[in-house]
């Protein structure tokens, strides 16, 4: 989210102070791409990593179709809650702009201050729902993170003024989030050790590739349910599909527990048993 708000940031910057178009945002965009040199030969190994290696063990080339097929309900399992997350990720904030310009109309300037709003909550949000995992559990922070965003709702998507639409955004970021402060942990936790270093990437990214269609199911609502003078209902579909995948997220967190034990003490990284 620190990126997300560097972005916020160079919008309001380009399209304020520059009559530079959106195809300098790309050109910006791919700069922070040259720190791979720095990292690639600058960034030491971690130790934890070093010491995994200096074991050799050697693992069968189908280990990981094996893994998967011994714990296919977890498998299943953490692919729809990624689904869920990145759902909620997606709903709240692929269109948020195109909320406030089309169904608001807001100016530019005011567009990106807003959006840098809802980028400083999603990062308190994840420092905060991090930290506070770690004495009330990755699903209890989960749990009340939904149950959080859920009551922003109103606030966040049927707020006219310019005040209570920075709160909702703010508090609706913050909510969201925080949870996914939980998640590098809680996925690193629940993967079985020998495919710790795989399962975590492979289950977010399928999650992601379902979710991705989040903004086009909310582009399409927002033609179907347009506001009484025709404009497109962009606030309503978005706390239409926000509302649903936040109940989704909730429940599936809660049946987390008759999935697999949580273990805040595992290892990120463990030799196969």
């Amino acid at each position: 989210m620190v990126g997300y708000l560097l972005a916020a940031l160079t919008f309001y910057l380009v399209f304020t102070f520059t009559h530079w178009d959106w195809r300098a945002l790309f050109i910006i965009g791919a700069l922070p791409a040259g720190l791979i040199l720095y990292i690639r030969t600058g960034v030491p190994e971690s130790e934890a990593w070093l010491a995994h290696r200096a074991r050799r063990i050697t693992l069968p080339p189908n280990f990981l179709l094996k893994s998967l097929l011994t714990h296919w309900p977890l498998f299943i399992y953490a692919v729809a809650f990624m689904a869920t997350l990145n759902a909620m990720s997606h709903g709240t904030q692929d269109l948020y702009a195109t909320f406030l310009q089309k169904q608001h109309g807001f100016p530019t300037g005011l567009t990106s201050t807003l959006s840098i709003v809802a980028a400083v909550g999603a990062i308190l949000g994840g420092i905060a729902g991090g930290i506070l995992s770690e004495r009330l559990g990755r699903r209890v922070i989960v749990m009340l993170c939904a149950a959080f965003a859920l009551a922003m709702v109103p606030l966040w998507a049927f707020s006219s003024a310019v005040v209570t639409l920075a709160a909702g955004a703010f508090f609706m970021q913050f909510a969201v989030q925080g949870a996914w402060g939980v998640i590098p942990a809680h996925l690193n936790e629940l993967s079985p050790a020998e495919t710790r270093g795989t399962f975590p990437g492979f289950t977010y990214q399928l999650g992601n590739l379902l979710a991705a269609g989040a903004a086009q199911i909310e582009a399409t609502l927002a033609q179907r349910l347009p506001l009484p003078g025709g404009a497109l209902n962009y606030g309503g579909a978005m706390a239409l599909v926000t509302a649903i995948v936040l109940v989704s997220v909730f429940a599936l967190a809660a049946l987390g527990y008759l999935v697999k034990k949580e273990n805040r003490t595992a290892s990120f990284i463990s030799s196969p048993t």
